[in-house]
């Protein structure tokens, strides 16, 4: 890598890396250049966390130093022991600096790096607890709302859903980080289950919850196989995790999770149209999760670029979805017990 910045062999990116699903590694460089009149203190922050390997070479002066993130690697490890990964620079009045990054990771191929100083890093991490933190939190929230309503009505929809929406709080708390927060010590062991928890299962689930809401084994048959291929797809990534064939499984998951989004969007369409109480709300569900989902697995998959609008697209949509799906079971649930009540004849 070193010949290769010697030698003008790096080529220019616009932008943050995106490479989709590959084993391959991915090698940058960044000349930082300090013509101000006194030596800088600044911090590089790294993300996303869930990359399995990032390794940064620090070239001052001639003399190199090597500094190993990633959640395959111990927090506790790191400069700055962070659930994100952060790395303090001192940047000399007039000197420069080459910094090399070496990116590796059976997750998407997504990096980006930004320089900031003391006040720009405790903003960011002030914005990211409150963004990603409230997240899990009302996710775990709705969770055991909806576990305790299965359990109070003995519903099998309730429960798929609550472990559903289980899977997308703990797979999100470890694309984030979150989990790092509480056991810094086993992050490296446990993240990438959870993060293939949150991807496999939560795929598996969703369409579990749509084939029983929908009843498509009697109604739908052309997509009841669709839905089973899902499933199989969910179940494989996560059996896979941590394992060469996850980065292929998941590229497959993701490729088919899109048109599910619109096969979902069309059943509560026809559910819509058949008069079904809750039909409105299982179609604004499923229309904001499939306007945000597609985004964020074109980002996922390296069609669309990595900015803040794809890669947040998916949190909002699936807070929307969680809301707006809470009423139409809510709505299911009233129905059934009107549908169950005895009619008394004056």
């Amino acid at each position: 890598a070193l010949a290769a910045v010697t030698e003008g062999r790096f080529q220019t990116l616009d932008g943050a890396l995106n490479r989709g699903y590959t084993n391959a590694p991915s090698w940058l460089h960044v000349r930082l250049l300090n013509a101000s009149g006194q030596a800088l203190v600044r911090y590089l922050l790294l993300e996303p966390v869930y990359l399995d390997e990032v390794d940064v070479f620090v070239v001052t002066d001639g003399i190199l130093t090597e500094h190993r993130f990633g959640d395959h690697r111990p927090v506790n490890e790191r400069e700055l022991p962070q659930s994100r990964m952060v790395l303090p620079l001192v940047l000399g009045a007039g000197g420069s600096m080459d910094l090399l990054f070496r990116v590796r990771t059976f997750s998407t191929h997504v990096f980006e790096a930004r320089l900031l100083d003391a006040s720009e890093l405790q903003r960011s991490l002030q914005w990211w607890l409150l963004l990603h933190g409230g997240f899990v939190a009302v996710a775990l929230a709705l969770f055991l709302m909806h576990l305790l309503l299965a359990i109070r009505l003995r519903d099998q929809v309730l429960s798929v859903y609550a472990l559903y929406v289980l899977s997308l709080g703990v797979g999100y708390a470890a694309v984030k980080g979150v989990v790092a927060l509480t056991l810094p010590s086993l992050t490296h062991h446990l993240n990438d289950w959870l993060v293939s928890f949150g991807t496999g299962l939560s795929f598996a689930l969703i369409a579990l919850l749509v084939m029983v809401i929908f009843e498509t084994r009697t109604r739908h048959r052309w997509a009841h196989a669709f839905l089973w291929l899902l499933i199989l797809l969910g179940l494989a990534a996560f059996a896979s995790t941590g394992r060469a064939l996850y980065p292929m499984f998941a590229e497959w998951l993701f490729l088919a999770g899109l048109p599910f989004l619109y096969v979902a969007l069309a059943l509560a369409w026809v559910r819509y149209r058949a008069g079904d109480p809750a039909g409105r709300l299982f179609l604004l569900a499923f229309s904001a999760s499939g306007l945000g989902a597609s985004i964020s697995f074109l980002r996922i998959l390296g069609f669309l670029p990595a900015n803040p609008i794809t890669q947040h697209s998916l949190q909002v949509s699936s807070f929307v979805h969680m809301i707006v799906m809470g009423l139409a079971l809510s709505e299911r649930v009233l129905a059934a017990e009107e549908k169950a009540r005895p009619i008394t004849i004056m």
